[in-house]
């Protein structure tokens, strides 16, 4: 229904709640990045930036 690949609908998911996270909560980075899913920092940090166009960190204090 989506025309997406199961990985790719479900990082952009993660990477939606991620946003939720970062807006709402006053968690570390490394830590949204664990409760949104991901095991490994260096593939969340890659999977927001191909979906947001930005770091993590950049959108963060951009707030």
């Amino acid at each position: 229904m989506t025309n997406k690949m199961f990985t790719e609908f479900l990082n952009e998911v993660r990477i939606r709640n991620a946003l939720r996270l970062l807006i709402q909560e006053d968690l570390p980075i490394s830590e949204v990045s664990h409760l949104v899913g991901y095991k490994s920092i260096t593939n969340f940090n890659k999977q927001f930036k191909h979906i947001k166009g930005s770091t993590p960190k950049n959108y963060k204090s951009a707030l």
